[in-house]
């Protein structure tokens, strides 16, 4: 019987990691403000990931709509998500990201998460967090953070 000719080994092959560059782009965590901008710097490129939001809320009465909008450098929308509404006096915790179910989790606990769009802003576009019912901007506090895949060109 002939001998088998052996197999050459082969490397196993190793799964592309998505999150291998990813990147927190913003990370604003200022008092005060219910309606914050961010723009996508000279040279760059964001492709978002995910947006986390926390809201909290003065006792102004009124049902507040965390928002995120994506706009391009003349603030004509591109995209928009709202995760409904939030009363006065919470805290709630929303996460915006492609790829994902409308509106799953508690807000309060453990936060919600909402879609967004897989889109790739070019430098000069903007994310833009806010309350889109404008309840007590100037007291309301929002904290922002931005995960993105950065190209540099």
């Amino acid at each position: 019987m002939p001998a088998r000719k052996a197999k050459p080994k082969q490397r196993p092959r190793q799964a592309r990691d998505p999150y291998a560059n990813l990147t927190l782009v913003v990370n604003d965590v200022a008092l005060n403000d219910s309606d914050k901008t961010f723009v996508v710097p000279a040279g760059e490129e964001w492709e978002i990931q995910s947006t986390y939001v926390e809201l909290i809320t003065t006792v102004t009465a009124g049902n507040r709509v965390p928002t995120v909008r994506l706009l391009d450098g003349s603030n004509n929308f591109i995209a928009a998500s709202n995760a409904g509404t939030q009363a006065a006096s919470l805290t709630g915790r929303f996460t915006f990201a492609p790829n994902t179910a409308f509106g799953t989790g508690s807000a309060q606990a453990h936060g919600q998460v909402y879609p967004l769009p897989p889109v790739i802003l070019p430098a000069g576009f903007k994310v833009q967090v806010l309350d889109a019912a404008a309840i007590d901007a100037a007291a309301d506090d929002l904290t922002v953070r931005i995960f993105a895949q950065v190209t540099r060109r």
